[in-house]
């Protein structure tokens, strides 16, 4: 679908700038956005964590993409109204996700390697949400050091 869009020009006071272009610079600036908030969190030090139970949550991922932007491919982004209705629906999903802390649902996380886990904690019997990269090996009846990013959200190292 990319292709359709490559001659697709947005109007811009006297500029006409690519569409890819827009989108290129939106996606290293909520990337960079991400792994500076990421990096923050990585200047904490991490507290040993004990699971008792762990579930892969990476199908949060899928249903993210599916929901929120696989509807916006057949979008026509030559119409201004068009434009208008994509950013619109960004800035209300922006504020959901900020305000009902779910950024760890994200698919720049997962395409940089990041797993997501429902644990259950072994000493509070809460369910938790684990943030982990790839090597990091997130086992049932294991330990695990991570940061508290959020309530009940941890990144783990």
């Amino acid at each position: 679908m990319a292709w359709l869009y490559r001659n697709v020009r947005l109007p811009v006071g006297p500029y006409q700038i690519p569409v890819w272009t827009v989108f290129i610079v939106l996606t290293i600036f909520s990337g960079s956005v991400l792994w500076k908030a990421m990096g923050i969190q990585k200047s904490q030090e991490p507290k040993p964590k004990r699971l008792e139970s762990v579930r892969q949550r990476n199908d949060l991922l899928t249903g993210y993409v599916i929901t929120y932007v696989f509807p916006f491919i057949s979008i026509d982004l030559s119409q201004w109204d068009a434009w208008v209705t994509l950013i619109g629906f960004f800035v209300v999903l922006g504020l959901i996700q900020t305000r009902s802390s779910q950024l760890h649902i994200n698919p720049v996380l997962a395409a940089r390697g990041y797993n997501i886990y429902e644990v259950e904690d072994f000493e509070s019997g809460n369910t938790d949400l684990v943030i982990a990269p790839r090597e990091v090996e997130v086992d049932a009846n294991d330990q695990i050091s991570a940061v508290e990013i959020g309530p009940n959200i941890y990144l783990a190292r």
